[in-house]
Formats: C-alpha cells, sequence, structure tokens
C-alpha cells in the first residue's frame, strides 16, 4: 500500500477484512489513532446502535441517576461542550469528588468520569 500515490483510495488487505469488530479497533488504534474516535463510533452503530452515537444534550443528572454507581461515564464531546465544568458542578451538586481522565483528538474529546 506504501507504493501507491494514493494509498487511501486502495482496498484493504484481506487479512483486516477477517477481523471481528473489536480486533479491527485494536488495530487501528495501534496503527491510526487519528482515526480511533470515527472507528469506535462505527464500531458502537453496528454492535448497539445508532441511538448512542446520537448528538444530544449533555444532561448529567439524568445521566448519573440511570447509571449504576460502579459504571464508569464515558463522554464523546465536541469542543461547543465544556465538559469539565458540567462535571465539577455536578460533583458539587451531588457531593462527591470527581476524578476526570480526557483524551483530547483534533476537534473531540472523549472524557472518562467516575464519581
Amino acid at each position: 500500500m506504501h507504493n501507491f500515490a494514493i494509498p487511501v483510495l486502495c482496498g484493504v488487505p484481506d487479512a483486516y477484512k477477517q477481523l471481528d469488530p473489536a480486533s479491527k479497533l485494536v488495530l487501528v488504534a495501534a496503527l491510526r489513532p487519528d482515526r480511533l474516535l470515527t472507528c469506535i463510533e462505527k464500531f458502537i452503530c453496528g454492535e448497539v446502535g445508532e441511538q448512542f452515537v446520537e448528538k444530544c444534550e449533555l444532561d448529567l443528572p439524568t445521566i448519573v441517576e440511570e447509571s449504576p454507581p460502579s459504571a464508569p461515564l464515558v463522554i464523546i464531546a465536541d469542543e461547543k461542550i465544556d465538559v469539565v465544568t458540567a462535571l465539577e458542578s455536578l460533583g458539587r451538586i451531588i457531593g462527591v469528588n470527581v476524578h476526570l481522565i480526557f483524551h483530547t483528538q483534533q476537534s473531540e474529546s472523549v472524557w472518562y468520569a467516575n464519581c
């Protein structure tokens, strides 16, 4: 593929086509981390449904109320949502410390929070 003038236009190897969806994610994470968020979205749509990746308002109090305490909260957001302020505010409201780990890529961020 590296010999092609426009490598992105050539087909993917047969071995890649035979991988299960989760293995494809691992491979993309290793080789093309810049494409990982798009692949995660495609994976979620294919495995559990498009309703889990639809753009929506960030209603943290409802999300926390509907989630068990042991479940981590994963938020994939664009720059229009101030996730840090929303999570810190929620923590103050419900009286818990919020620990944030985040990964930023291009115009999207993935936030992992566990209260």
